[in-house]
């Protein structure tokens, strides 16, 4: 129980973890036991230093609790005695001294000032106080809804938690409780992720039965960075610290089954969709959720998969109802679900998606077909045939759009009196365009060979081929 308390508090940390020294010996050397006096002496500093410690470490948005001098007594021992203190200690001391000047207590340079006095070196005595301490102040941050403090308060303790384990100061520490399994040892990081895991919960709204869509997007935002920031830190580190190493495990472990669940909340949010009598607002609703969390979130390739799958399948359905406003509710939908199709082409691209070509290839047609411009209509077909090759919707679509081409390059050739070809240079340029038109001609042709249009542009060509002249090679 004792273990428990002491390691209840939140943590966070500097991003040094790549520069942190080889794990060095720090056990502390055994004190001699304390006289009456000096254990009055040390509660009386306590009772001056804490508050203002507090005060400044929280940058101001943290109070000293009732009982903080009497439990940090030996926070305030050893910092005291660390080279970090030589750099703080005179602003500390003399801002205690006059206790009355609240309001400017804290200069603008605290931060520099307290990043000196980190360079300088704090023991991983002093340090362990200063990553529970720090997780403390993160944890009254989230709950004022101050996440830009929260981050800094994060970061600093997860840094001055990578420096205690880059000692062999947990290892007597723990040594000395009589917990020196490495079970135990975990058991003392798990905190440090719960409650960060807590929040990210939380602001997804995950365990909330009566309004599942409640998303709180800061705390999301704020919990999802800690989480993904601690697993980077821990990489840094290089540490081979087994707890560390498990810690950065049970990460992964709860990101992973984060994004599960959203994709379980998601997919019951389709299935509740009614297309009996569709409205564009409630069709859209699971898109918008998903696309508010994954601007957070990383989009991978399940997400990405079952996210376009529900578009397209969405998609097929109105274009059989055949609403009124079928092209303004297609193109609603197709930009809600875009970024998550964009990402699985992408994964389909690299080899990291298998088995969703179609959807993605259906997807980017629907696209096309639904450009208010035509301009710019082919490279949607095209984009489906690379990522499905042979689609057969993409081809046909790209082969009338080949056509659509052509008829425009005939409108042109048509323009040009036979006559014209006898100047110098236009029997070229004319030549060089029914090249041209006979090359779309194939193209067409190639992509969609039941296209219904390709016998009458055939016609068409070769008789202004032949009225101007040109040889007629195909």
């Amino acid at each position: 129980m004792a273990l428990l308390t002491l390691i209840s508090f939140e943590f966070t940390p500097l991003t040094e973890a790549a520069n942190l020294k080889p794990r060095h010996i720090t056990t502390p050397q055994n004190l001699p036991e304390r006289s009456p006096k000096r254990r009055l002496l040390a509660a009386l500093r306590a009772k001056t230093l804490v508050p203002t410690l507090i005060h400044c470490l929280s940058r101001g948005r943290s109070k000293a609790r009732k009982d903080d001098p009497r439990i940090l007594r030996d926070w305030v021992e050893s910092i005291v005695t660390d080279p970090g203190w030589q750099v703080i200690g005179p602003r500390v001391e003399a801002l205690a001294e006059d206790p009355k000047k609240s309001g400017t207590r804290l200069a603008a340079d605290w931060l520099q000032l307290w990043s000196k006095a980190v360079a300088a070196g704090w023991s991983p005595r002093t340090d362990h106080h200063h990553a529970l301490l720090f997780g403390r102040f993160c944890d009254e941050a989230v709950a004022a809804k101050d996440f830009e403090s929260a981050e800094y308060f994060w970061t600093e303790s997860v840094a001055a938690w990578l420096r205690v384990l880059s000692s062999d100061y947990l290892d007597a520490w723990l040594k000395g409780m009589g917990a020196t399994k490495a079970q135990t040892r975990e058991q003392l990081l798990e905190p440090i992720i719960a409650a960060r895991a807590a929040q990210l919960r939380s602001g997804l709204s995950l365990e909330n039965a009566a309004n599942p869509t409640a998303v709180d997007l800061q705390k999301t935002r704020f919990a999802w960075q800690a989480l993904t920031h601690l697993a980077a830190q821990i990489k840094a580190s290089g540490s081979e610290e087994p707890a560390l190493i498990g810690l950065g495990d049970a990460v992964a472990r709860d990101l992973g089954d984060t994004q599960a669940a959203l994709l379980r909340q998601f997919a019951r949010m389709i299935d509740a969709l009614d297309l009996s009598a569709p409205n564009i607002d409630a069709l859209l609703a699971p898109f918008n959720w998903a696309d508010a969390i994954f601007e957070i979130l990383p989009i991978d390739a399940s997400v990405a998969a079952r996210v376009s799958d529900a578009a397209v399948d969405i998609g097929w359905k109105l274009r059989k109802l055949g609403p009124d406003e079928l092209d303004k509710w297609m193109k609603r939908l197709l930009s809600a679900a875009r970024p998550f199709n964009d990402a699985l082409e992408a994964f389909i691209l690299d080899g990291q998606a298998f088995g969703q070509n179609s959807t993605c290839a259906d997807f980017l047609v629907f696209r096309g077909e639904h450009r208010s411009r035509s301009k710019g209509r082919d490279a949607f077909f095209e984009r489906a045939i690379k990522v499905c090759p042979g689609h057969r919707n993409a081809s046909m679509m790209l082969s009338y759009e080949k056509l659509l081409n052509l008829s425009d390059l005939l409108l042109r050739v048509r323009m040009v009196p036979s006559a014209i070809t006898m100047l110098p240079g236009t029997a070229t340029r004319v030549e060089t365009a029914i090249a041209e038109a006979w090359e779309l001609l194939e193209q067409a042709e190639s992509l969609y060979p039941s296209n219904d249009k390709i016998d009458e542009y055939r016609q068409q060509l070769a008789h202004e081929a032949k009225r101007l002249g040109t040889e007629k090679t195909r």
